[in-house]
């Protein structure tokens, strides 16, 4: 067997809200791991909306949840996210629980902030239970019939002042992004020892260079590059724990399954915040419409509400991101 791991962000570009950057790994046969996850699965997962009655979306979270999805809502998002989790045997999940299964480290900063200290919001919000139930056991049933498991999905979340702290010692958000990244790769890397492992990333900003930062997150190990070119950066690392293959691939979301799982996930979670958000805005300044946090409409928010923070007894950094 061998491990395929996705890595992909959402909310780098907003001014508001948190970073989510999600690792997703599956167990897969080796023939399997330079194919078509979306073809081994097929009848049970697709790229498209509603391409046959009870399928699974899985795909780039912009193509589920902007465009022609959006009146739809948290509706694909959220099914193809938690039929994954319940299919690996994780179900019954409020919005605490599930960032304490994926994302555990953003509880203890969670109670800074107004909006997020009430995280009991009861999960599926946009899907039926049992919709989710039985697409999660056919995905389940599919899954173990063709040799694929869910290992893990893990996130790393970043809220505004921790986002803003970040920027402050490292100074952009491209090495932001991917010190958000390093812990779930060295996480998702020891799942199955000694199994060949491809780790997948959706390569953001314009970074094209990773030997460096990957001698960093790896030091003991041997790492060269495979090649290094204007759409993909490919490497290989080697040390005592084995061999693995990793790139860096503008738009991979649209050709590795776990990426395009990884960037739903991730979607996923910031949105369930942002609703936290503004809930809390609603009341507290009735007035204000809701953002999605992204650079003009989260400018026109902070306007808004900027000049009653005294008033409410908020810190701005709590609510401006600095990038």
């Amino acid at each position: 067997m061998a491990v395929v791991i996705g890595v992909d962000e959402a909310g780098l570009g907003p001014v508001l809200g948190p970073l989510v950057v999600s690792a997703v790994a599956l167990e897969v046969p080796d023939e399997a791991v330079d194919g078509s996850l979306w073809q081994l699965l097929s009848g049970t997962v697709s790229r498209r909306i509603g391409s046959r009655p009870g399928t699974l979306a899985i795909a780039d979270s912009k193509l589920l949840y902007n465009g022609a999805a959006r009146e739809r809502g948290l509706y694909h998002l959220e099914r193809g996210v938690l039929a994954c989790l319940a299919a690996g045997g994780h179900d019954g999940l409020t919005l605490r629980r599930l960032l304490d299964r994926l994302a555990p480290d953003v509880i203890a900063h969670a109670p800074a902030y107004p909006w997020y200290r009430d995280l009991e919001v009861v999960l599926p919000t946009a899907v039926a239970a049992d919709d989710l139930a039985d697409v999660a056991e056919r995905l389940r049933r599919r899954m173990a019939a063709v040799g694929v498991r869910v290992l893990s999905i893990r996130s790393t979340v970043l809220l505004a002042r921790e986002f803003n702290r970040q920027i402050e010692l490292l100074g952009n958000k491209a090495a932001v992004n991917f010190a958000a990244a390093a812990p779930l790769l060295r996480e998702a890397r020891s799942l199955l020892p000694g199994c060949r492992t491809v780790i997948h990333v959706d390569r953001q900003g314009g970074r094209h260079y990773y030997l460096g930062l990957l001698k960093e997150l790896w030091p003991e190990a041997f790492v060269w590059i495979r090649e290094e070119q204007v759409g993909s950066s490919c490497y290989a690392v080697e040390d005592g724990d084995g061999a693995l293959d990793i790139a860096f691939t503008v738009g991979c979301e649209q050709h590795q399954l776990p990426v395009a799982l990884a960037s739903m996930a991730s979607k996923y979670l910031r949105e369930l915040l942002m609703a936290r958000f503004n809930a809390y805005w609603s009341v507290a300044l009735p007035g204000v419409k809701p953002t999605a946090g992204y650079f003009r409409d989260g400018r026109r928010f902070w306007a808004e509400v900027e000049p009653e923070l005294p008033r409410l007894g908020l810190d701005p950094d709590l609510i401006l991101r600095c990038r």
